[in-house]
């Protein structure tokens, strides 16, 4: 395909889901998504999704920037939560820094960034800048990013800074793939193939321009995309139900297979067969049409130059919690009736049940999600910074 005639992001990533799928065993295989894969999806422009227009990337509204992901998942699950990270980080990147700054670092088009939100990272105040070392875990994506973004504990040298409130000063820092070191420690049972080793820097200088305030709510960008700094997340309820989608649809052609040597019959022919696949169906579909009505009611009140209330900011960020925990439920109830079918390592049902139950504990959508959007409807004040 010719991607430079095609404007909508998910037809490029339709167009590559063939060869997304037929690369899965590899990508978890080698614990990464290869880089040639790599490379076609950041020439197909799927990494720019969230960067802005006046930098040449697609700021793409949030419907399509859902469906974009949910399709590349579907196709694999660690792709498409390398690209979720991708865009998301490149989301924060081009949104925070000065447009000045951020119109360097994408300057190429096909630009990938990665990063880890929690400041694990110490940046002593310099003149003109920090200099920083630290080591961030799970930076998904980070043997082929071109940038890294890294949360910071502001320090004097021996002890942290603190603002007139007594908090701590955090800021985040971008730093090129020159200076970092990626450490490998990624094993685990799922999202094998995200790459998700620790990322390190040793009194490295970064400049001020390349850094943002932790405190700081509003982009530097104008554009709807990013008037609401939750929305980043939107990502991580389409690669929840990708996955799920892929996980039910293989669950469907595996029950209509031979008849089991136990019983004498097929899968679908079971009555509690039916009954959990129709469930695990209601909750996926519920999942994905709440994430994206609600998404769509706050795209609104953001292009008509409305504030979004703290209650829509709430249940949006509850639709994704929501989406990712319901998603995982019911791909573990489909495992629950494959049978042996369901254990073959690289099956289909077998990965997205080990993905999604891996995504479930990302701290985005973590339990305390649910807790803090339950305080707003309820008229307090969530407890989660810049929720």
């Amino acid at each position: 395909m010719d991607f430079s005639t095609v404007t909508d992001p998910l037809a490029r990533a339709k167009a590559l889901a063939p060869e997304i799928i037929a690369t899965a065993d590899t990508t978890e295989r080698e614990r990464r998504v290869p880089l040639p894969l790599v490379r076609k999806m950041a020439d197909a422009g799927l990494f720019s999704i969230t960067v802005p227009k006046e930098f040449g990337g697609m700021e793409a509204e949030y419907l399509p920037y859902f469906d974009t992901i949910e399709e590349v998942s579907r196709a694999d699950g660690s792709t498409g939560w390398v690209l979720m990270i991708g865009l998301a980080t490149a989301w924060f990147i081009s949104g925070y820094l000065e447009p000045s700054v951020a119109r360097q670092i994408f300057a190429d088009p096909s630009i990938i960034t990665a990063g880890a939100f929690p400041p694990r990272g110490r940046a002593l105040r310099v003149p003109g800048g920090y200099r920083v070392t630290g080591r961030w875990p799970f930076g998904s994506g980070c043997q082929h990013a071109s940038w890294f973004m890294g949360g910071c504990v502001v320090t004097d040298g021996q002890h942290t800074l603190r603002d007139a409130d007594g908090k701590a000063i955090l800021r985040t820092l971008v730093i090129p793939s020159s200076q970092f070191e990626v450490i490998d420690t990624w094993n685990t049972i799922g999202l094998a193939g995200t790459g998700s080793h620790d990322v390190a820097v040793t009194d490295v200088f970064v400049a001020d321009e390349f850094t943002w305030s932790n405190d700081q709510e509003r982009a530097c960008q104008p554009g709807p995309l990013y008037a609401v700094r939750g929305a980043a997340w939107l990502g991580q309820a389409a690669h929840a139900v990708g996955v799920a989608r892929r996980a039910l649809d293989e669950f469907v052609l595996m029950a209509g297979g031979p008849k089991s040597f136990a019983t004498g019959e097929q899968l679908r022919d079971r009555g509690t067969v039916q009954i959990m696949l129709a469930q695990a169906e209601a909750a996926v579909r519920s999942a994905r049409a709440y994430t994206r009505e609600i998404a769509a009611e706050v795209w609104d009140t953001v292009c008509a130059g409305r504030e979004v209330t703290p209650h829509q900011r709430a249940v949006m960020r509850l639709s994704f919690t929501d989406a990712v925990n319901r998603s995982a439920r019911a791909v573990t109830d489909i495992y629950t009736l494959c049978g042996m079918g369901s254990i073959v390592a690289g099956a289909p049902i077998d990965r997205a049940f080990r993905d999604l139950n891996v995504a479930t504990h990302h701290a985005a959508v973590g339990l305390h999600t649910y807790e803090a959007a339950g305080r707003v409807m309820l008229g307090l004040e969530s407890g989660v910074p810049l929720y």
